[in-house]
């Protein structure tokens, strides 16, 4: 008797210890109602377009920062005007040649702030 009531506290223990550490893995924001969202920080590339003179790249997103370091194609790109969150102009190289090119948006450290977007720009001559 006394051996069957110490495994059944044993495994009385074991199921709690295992409810216990699943509901230590839940961490706000994962959607399950504790906190704000990951995905409402994570900053994301939704368009870039460039205007009719190839001189501006204009780029729509969320969760922009003030002063974003940008890159086309692995070459840095000046912010002109104001930045906001949700968009911003980036001054193009001059004469740059049509194709696709990786665009970088990084406002800090970690995933949630970096993302990266193709963009395909058409030069006509």
């Amino acid at each position: 008797m006394f051996r069957t009531s110490r495994i059944f506290a044993i495994l009385i223990m074991l199921a709690l210890a295992s409810v216990a550490s699943a509901q230590s893995t839940e961490a706000p924001g994962n959607g399950n109602g504790n906190g704000p969202s990951e995905n409402s920080k994570l900053l994301t590339i939704l368009s870039a377009q460039t205007d009719s003179s190839l001189t501006f790249l204009h780029v729509e997103g969320r969760n922009f920062c003030q002063f974003p370091a940008v890159m086309l194609g692995g070459s840095p790109m000046a912010v002109q005007g104001t930045t906001n969150s949700t968009s911003f102009d980036a001054l193009l190289p001059v004469g740059i040649a049509s194709g696709s090119f990786r665009l970088e948006v990084s406002c800090g450290n970690g995933a949630v702030r970096n993302d990266s977007f193709v963009v395909t720009i058409t030069a006509t001559p």
